[in-house]
């Protein structure tokens, strides 16, 4: 990718270590641009704290400032500033935003239907689910959905939207070459495969800094018109990054959920304060004029014909994601026959199986 003299000098301040993105746009308010910056690096410095002073000082010289652009030329990603025609017109108008991201797969940051979906990490069954069906739905109408790919809600939100086969975007706390969690790795192969992009503020080789993910929050909130929280608790990240969208005047949307559930207070509260409440997918392509219900249907699927064993296996899952203990106990097969069963349910795709041998219909 090529870069612009002025966008070359805006990656190498940007590259400073300790170069928050407050310190980025002080500089740049007092001198008029990056390129100013280096010319007047000594005085620049003084405006910084000792530590990313000092590193603004040892990173101004030319090996430097050529060897930044050697490294980018060799990795998989690309760079996109504020001065480029790619970078996000939404990301625009929150407070802070990036002065740079990193990309891997599609540029495309800023497509016209566009939604986020956040929620806790220890997501139990049913957010799980509701993360997933939403976000496959969203997919099948044309949305992007974006999220964060850490554990629970927001990995069932990208495998939904793959499910849907649409794109999603992953707002990553880490590099863009650094897989985390780790058991995501092909989950993040896939997005790039099918479209899809994985994103960052901070430069490749970036380890996944507990710091970095309040940060992070505000881009994938950043980039959307709205957001979805599915669950979490009153004091999550995820419903700081509701809060911080809420404030930039973004929509918020909450998924309702038991009053005795603990993983339900972020969406309930937000309901109370005045969120959009979401039942399923429709609700947000009808708010936002996506799509309507009723409008053009899609035949209907032919219901598989199942034996009387079949069904009593098959009903519970409709209704709720179970392991294949609770199975048994439901059931009352033994396990040579529940394992044959499902193994036969699953290979004619009835029933789909999950990490930890959780199976739903």
């Amino acid at each position: 990718m090529d870069y612009s003299p002025m966008e070359q000098y805006y990656i190498w301040l940007a590259s400073v270590e300790g170069m928050t993105p407050t310190r980025f746009y002080r500089l740049l308010t007092q001198f008029g641009d990056a390129r100013q910056v280096w010319e007047d690096a000594v005085a620049a410095a003084r405006l910084l704290p000792e530590k990313p002073a000092s590193a603004l000082l040892a990173a101004r010289n030319q090996h430097r400032f050529y060897s930044l652009f050697n490294r980018i030329e060799g990795m998989d990603c690309q760079v996109i500033t504020r001065l480029s025609d790619h970078y996000p017109a939404l990301l625009t108008q929150i407070y802070d935003p990036p002065p740079l991201l990193y990309l891997r797969g599609a540029l495309a940051l800023g497509r016209e239907k566009q939604i986020a979906v956040v929620g806790s990490r220890r997501a139990s069954r049913d957010g799980r689910r509701a993360a997933q069906e939403i976000a496959c739905g969203l997919a099948r109408e044309g949305v992007c959905v974006v999220s964060g790919l850490a554990r629970g809600v927001d990995t069932c939100a990208h495998v939904g939207a793959l499910e849907g086969e649409g794109p999603t975007i992953a707002v990553l706390g880490c590099g863009v070459d650094v897989v985390y969690p780790p058991e995501n790795g092909a989950l993040l192969q896939r997005i790039l495969e099918t479209g899809g992009t994985v994103v960052s503020e901070y430069p490749p080789g970036t380890p996944p800094y507990a710091s970095n993910f309040p940060a992070r929050n505000r881009i994938i909130s950043g980039l959307c018109p709205g957001v979805l929280m599915v669950e979490g608790r009153k004091n999550s990240g995820a419903m700081i990054t509701v809060s911080q969208a809420a404030a930039e005047g973004r929509d918020v949307f909450a998924l309702p959920g038991s009053i005795y559930a603990p993983m339900s207070e972020g969406p309930n509260q937000l309901l109370l304060d005045g969120a959009a409440p979401v039942v399923s997918h429709w609700d947000i392509l009808e708010h936002y004029r996506w799509g309507q219900r009723g409008g053009v249907e899609k035949p209907a699927q032919a219901q598989p014909e199942l034996d009387e064993d079949e069904k009593k296996l098959v009903e519970p899952l409709r209704i709720e994601e179970k392991s294949f203990d609770e199975l048994a106990n439901v059931t009352g097969f033994n396990s040579a026959k529940l394992n044959s069963l499902l193994t036969i349910l699953e290979l004619r795709g009835i029933i789909k199986k999950s990490p930890g041998r959780m199976y739903r219909a």
